[in-house]
């Protein structure tokens, strides 16, 4: 709403595509000074592969469980801002 009152345009993602958890739809690993960002905390359920294949895991990959997810997303966004 605020950007169409100020007259600006933005894309809105949806589906895989905006599953920031998965890729980086931005390609801003190492390029950002500061992040500001309000992460959907406490996401359950995150396939473990698709993660690790986006490469952003500085601090390592959080723990798996038998179904291969993590069971709480919360240390992969401290990663993926960090990253």
């Amino acid at each position: 709403m605020n950007m169409t009152v100020h007259g600006h345009h933005g894309l809105i993602k949806s589906g895989d595509e905006a599953n920031t958890f998965y890729h980086d739809a931005h390609n801003l690993d190492g390029c950002c000074d500061y992040v500001m960002a309000n992460p959907p905390f406490n996401v359950d359920k995150v396939n473990a592969e698709a993660v690790q294949s986006a490469g952003r895991l500085t601090f390592g990959l959080p723990s798996v469980n038998a179904k291969k997810e993590i069971g709480n997303g919360n240390y992969l966004w401290i990663s993926y801002f960090y990253a």
